[in-house]
């Protein structure tokens, strides 16, 4: 089966669970995904609770995320837990999302250093 990740599937294999949005494996899949569709040697991928309300499903508070980041070997792949800002004002959100966005490039600097 599918899930959809930017508009691109998540391909899990027959009665494989599907990964829990917000999740370090979560994270680790998109930015795979990211890597394989668009054919580059590099994939980044964010799963997290940006806010400003904890995540509907998981209840998870906003400011949880993990960004990954899929070089070409196992050494030069990784995961980093985020811990944003936890409050529920509207200017949370696009705060938690500049976070994970700095995170997600800093991530991929330093594994770039091990290619």
């Amino acid at each position: 089966s599918t899930s959809p990740a930017g508009g691109w599937p998540l391909v899990y294999e027959k009665g494989e669970a599907h990964s829990e949005t917000g999740s370090a494996v979560h994270a680790l899949e998109l930015a795979h995904a990211a890597k394989r569709n668009l054919g580059t040697t590099w994939g980044v991928g964010e799963s997290g609770v940006p806010g400003p309300d904890s995540h509907r499903r998981t209840g998870l508070p906003p400011g949880i995320g993990f960004v990954a980041v899929a070089g070409p070997t196992e050494e030069t792949t990784g995961v980093l837990k985020v811990n944003g800002i936890s409050n529920s004002h509207a200017k949370t959100r696009s705060a938690n999302m500049a976070i994970f966005t700095s995170a997600a490039l800093d991530l991929m600097k330093h594994l770039q250093r091990k290619h």
